[in-house]
């Protein structure tokens, strides 16, 4: 995508919108996790899904994007939105909620290792040596978070082990939703030379079944989904929407524009940066205390990460 109104762009324009995006989904991780730690996960994550396709509908209708022809394409892409969408986020809000923001989002650091290990199987990428070491860090970073960090006040040691099992789950899905939505994102039309859908298009298709999906959940949930907690108080509607607004939509707007002017790997590891920038939002906003060690872990696994998508 081309932001066309932007004919001279300033100085590291791409790098401060990524390094945005991570910082906005660090503050709505807190939101969900302050504001939504009484509701299902899978009410959440239906609710944040709705209002992201919403806002992508509109967007695409303004930008007047075409939709892909090929089916494989479509297939793929709806696959990887119901295991990445679904799962995955309904497991890393259910996280959320017995573990607290900080551990949650460090364990996040683990799906683009598991995506880099599925990758080499699917697509035979090649692994070089720098992102070996990037995986190992990673790994081993995350579990010194894991050891080290502190359970939320009042949880039980039953829910911190459901927590761990429900955030290893979401990064896991979340690596396969990954590597089965690269395909489709980075074929390229062989006439123009261009990708075949922009990132805007495919993310509207994964999110599409997504929300079927979860509006199929809730329903056979009837009451249990309490959609009646969602509206009280009525400012929990209005920080919950803002967060999926946020996170969901400018998030992923800002990470759009950090790709285009400025290098993927560059604005792709800023992005990442999040699990660090939600230690000092989370003690602000949330009284979430971290350990010397668990803040260095986390450091580390971002570094990790870097080194994987350098």
């Amino acid at each position: 995508m081309s932001i066309s109104f932007l004919t001279t762009p300033p100085p590291y324009l791409g790098e401060g919108a990524a390094l945005t995006a991570a910082l906005i989904w660090s503050f709505t991780l807190c939101i969900y996790r302050f504001h939504a730690h009484d509701l299902p996960a899978n009410t959440i994550n239906l609710f944040k899904n709705v209002v992201a396709f919403l806002c992508l509908s509109g967007m695409i209708l303004i930008l007047n994007r075409p939709f892909p022809q090929e089916h494989h394409l479509w297939l793929l892409l709806m696959g990887s939105g119901v295991i990445g969408l679904v799962i995955s986020d309904s497991c890393m809000f259910a996280a959320l909620k017995r573990l607290g923001a900080q551990t949650t989002a460090a364990i996040q650091c683990l799906a683009p290792p598991l995506a880099a290990a599925l990758a080499l199987w699917a697509h035979d990428e090649v692994i070089s040596t720098s992102k070996i070491t990037g995986m190992l860090l990673t790994v081993l970073s995350v579990a010194g978070v894991i050891l080290m960090a502190r359970s939320p006040h009042g949880a039980e040691p039953q829910h911190r082990r459901q927590g761990l099992i429900l955030a290893l789950v979401a990064a896991t899905a979340q690596a396969i939703g990954m590597v089965m939505a690269k395909g489709p994102l980075n074929e390229i039309d062989p006439a123009t030379g261009l990708r075949k859908l922009d990132v805007f298009m495919g993310t509207l298709i994964r999110l599409a079944p997504a929300v079927i999906v979860l509006l199929l959940i809730s329903w056979q949930r009837g009451r249990h989904a309490q959609w009646d907690k969602l509206i009280h108080p009525p400012r929990r509607l209005a920080y919950l929407g803002i967060a999926s607004l946020l996170g969901s939509f400018i998030g992923l707007l800002l990470l759009t524009i950090g790709i285009t002017y400025s290098s993927v790997g560059v604005a792709t590891t800023l992005s990442a940066t999040f699990p660090i920038w939600i230690i000092p939002v989370s003690y602000l906003f949330l009284g979430e205390k971290a350990r010397p060690g668990q803040i260095l872990c986390t450091v580390l696994a971002v570094v990790g990460v870097s080194l994987l998508i350098a």
